[in-house]
């Protein structure tokens, strides 16, 4: 079918060590639906050492996606480990790792990471709602 020759075709130009091709060609699958095929890049993207953390962050996404919350907090966990980074360079991780943690029922921890994000950026997203649901939440 004509995925099939797509992703062949893919496959046979774009280099292995490609990193950002690979970082590229996740955010075409996922935008595309293809969330499997995405994963896939976004993990081949993962072994360079560019993007690192949007590779981190759009991974966490499609696992997110596929409702695997416990699959994204250890991927997004990994991203928090990246030498050098401030909360700052992590808002989207520590967003998403908020937002999986809350669909993995753990209040307290997406509490956490939401008030990370809100001591950044009090209008990033929708964290001020999220973070006053999870404190509630937390607190029963």
């Amino acid at each position: 079918d004509m995925l099939e020759k797509f992703k062949a075709g893919v496959a046979a130009n774009v280099d292995e060590e490609d990193f950002d091709s690979h970082y590229d060609l996740g955010v075409a699958y996922k935008e595309m639906g293809l969330i499997a095929e995405a994963i896939a890049e976004f993990q081949k993207a993962l072994r360079g050492a560019t993007q690192r953390i949007r590779a981190y962050e759009a991974l966490g996404q499609c696992f997110i996606e596929r409702n695997e919350h416990d699959v994204a907090i250890t991927v997004l966990g990994r991203a928090l480990r990246e030498p050098g980074m401030e909360d700052e360079d992590l808002i989207g991780v520590l967003y998403l790792l908020g937002f999986a943690s809350e669909g993995s029922k753990k209040p307290r921890d997406a509490a956490a990471y939401y008030q990370r994000v809100f001591a950044i950026d009090i209008d990033f997203r929708d964290v001020s709602k999220r973070l006053k649901q999870m404190t509630k939440a937390a607190t029963k």
